[in-house]
């Protein structure tokens, strides 16, 4: 955080200088962001209580929807009317801190880092310099229904748990009608990156010029998925139809593979017995997580007032607001601990009380979203359709995604 003296010296100079002009001296700081209804609550919360502790400066929120977020920024950066402070998608911190078009934050004022989780720091800085600060983040993760695991007398999933756990506990949840309908379903949803990795197949090179998806790794590790598919221990919907949000918390689901994003909704239920652990792996344990930050654009009037804004709302009293929200898992780790055990969480919830150590960021480099997207798509097809020559279907892929690499 910066040096307390130095924003007591700031806020002083600033507050003097303005009593002896007028209040016009008052400086405004505008930000950019975007979320759900949670968010805007939360940023409102954030900027109320900083003008009341520092009435020389005023915060202007926009809040703008999630789709058309990133061009929306873009455009301002192009025309010169920059916000101070803009939270930016995981791509755009990468596009915009590699061509210069953000601030080093340690340029600004020195910024106390020790607090904040080291891998969010880690995925934030490059060359030993941050460039952006958040309050929250999210990682994928495994959540189980407790009570179908207890009443079935099975073993509750935990950081060893494996995908051959995972098939071999799905089959035996899995429970059908006379009619062929799910009454019970052992797992949903799969994260294809994950799934790969955890399998020990590393999909790019080190500077993501080339992606590795033809070879026994994967395929093994995708027909093992299509013989758990076959044996009814999940489903692929590929039409969106199976609404795992509702039937989770409905009792229909042991075991959903998702992220702690899905926590703003399960919270909520108060009836819900639920816990979570990472994702299930096969050689290398991981918790993907993913955090959208806030940055500083450069050529900005006001770096320094932005500066001091950022680190009030990614401090440890504003992360203990988020947490009661709902938002996501704080990047302080003060903040952490309290948020395993402020109440709203399900009593003994796991979290990642034991599990921080296998953090590590998603993968994030220009068009990653794109190429992630059909990767899942080409994935997709060859579990669920037949007579797919996984050579010939792969090479294809890897030509694909290869060429968006190389543009």
């Amino acid at each position: 955080m910066i040096n307390s003296r130095i924003l007591l010296a700031c806020n002083v100079l600033i507050f003097v200088s303005c009593s002896k002009k007028s209040s016009s001296c008052e400086k405004t700081i505008s930000i950019t962001y975007w979320g759900e209804q949670n968010r805007v609550v939360f940023m409102q919360k954030a900027a109320l209580r900083f003008m009341k502790e520092h009435p020389v400066i005023k915060i202007s929120l926009q809040h703008i929807p999630a789709k058309g977020y990133s061009q929306k920024i873009k455009n301002l950066i192009a025309s010169g009317d920059a916000p101070d402070i803009m939270q930016t998608m995981n791509e755009d911190f990468i596009f915009m801190r590699d061509r210069g078009q953000i601030c080093a934050l340690d340029d600004i004022g020195s910024v106390d880092k020790k607090d904040f989780i080291p891998q969010i720091i880690s995925t934030l800085s490059k060359n030993n310099k941050l460039y952006g600060l958040s309050y929250f983040f999210n990682y994928f993760c495994s959540y189980y229904n407790k009570d179908i695991f207890e009443s079935m007398g099975l073993p509750c999933p935990d950081e060893r748990f494996s995908w051959d756990n995972l098939y071999q506990t799905g089959k035996k949840i899995t429970r059908r009608g006379k009619n062929g309908i799910i009454e019970q379903l052992g797992s949903y949803g799969l994260n294809y990156e994950i799934f790969l990795e955890t399998h020990g197949n590393t999909l790019f090179d080190e500077h993501h010029t080339r992606i590795n998806v033809n070879n026994k790794i994967v395929k093994n590790a995708l027909d093992d998925y299509k013989n758990y598919l076959q044996s009814g221990g999940s489903v692929i919907d590929t039409g969106g139809d199976f609404a795992p949000r509702e039937n989770f918390p409905g009792g229909k689901i042991g075991i959903l593979l998702d992220g702690t994003w899905t926590l703003a909704d399960f919270i909520k239920i108060k009836q819900m017995n639920y816990d979570m652990t990472i994702y299930p792996y096969s050689t290398e344990k991981t918790m993907k997580f993913t955090v959208n930050c806030f940055v500083i654009p450069q050529n900005t009037k006001n770096q320094l007032e932005a500066l001091i804004f950022l680190e009030y709302l990614t401090s440890e009293k504003m992360q203990d607001i988020m947490a009661h929200l709902g938002i996501g898992v704080p990047t302080r780790q003060s903040a952490l601990t309290q948020y395993y055990l402020i109440k709203l969480l399900p009593k003994g919830i796991s979290l990642l009380k034991q599990e921080s150590q296998y953090l590590s960021p998603a993968k994030t480099f220009p068009k990653s979203a794109e190429i992630i997207a059909c990767l899942g798509d080409y994935c997709s097809v060859y579990l669920t359709e037949k007579n797919i020559d996984f050579d010939k279907h792969f090479c294809e892929l890897e030509k694909k995604i290869n060429t968006l690499l190389q543009d």
